[in-house]
């Protein structure tokens, strides 16, 4: 489970059966990752697949050359931008740079 605090930051919840314990439950509370986060946020925005893995790129630092490579599309082609673009803006941030900044 993962929750937000009031001051905006993610936490994960973790819990699990207790082996012999007569029934008792383990429960860890932990930072989320800038990953998981990400992976939230994407899914919570509606992102297609393709948009999440496109998100990951950014995040990994790829530029857009790298990212079309990857994408097995034309640099130059207007859906990597615009796709970026669109993205951005899904997730509420002003450039794509940001992406991989906020991660």
């Amino acid at each position: 489970m993962r929750i937000q605090s009031a001051d905006g930051r993610w936490a994960v919840v973790e819990a699990d059966r207790l082996v012999g314990s007569g029934g008792g439950v383990a429960v860890a509370i932990r930072a989320a990752t800038p990953g998981e986060v990400l992976a939230l946020l994407a899914r919570a925005c509606g992102l297609s697949a393709r948009e999440r893995e496109l998100v990951g790129l950014v995040v990994a630092g790829l530029d857009t050359a790298a990212i079309a490579r990857r994408l097995g599309i034309s640099r130059h082609t207007v859906g990597v931008r615009r796709r970026l673009e669109l993205v951005s803006q899904l997730l509420g941030v002003e450039d794509p740079g940001e992406l991989a900044a906020s991660a």
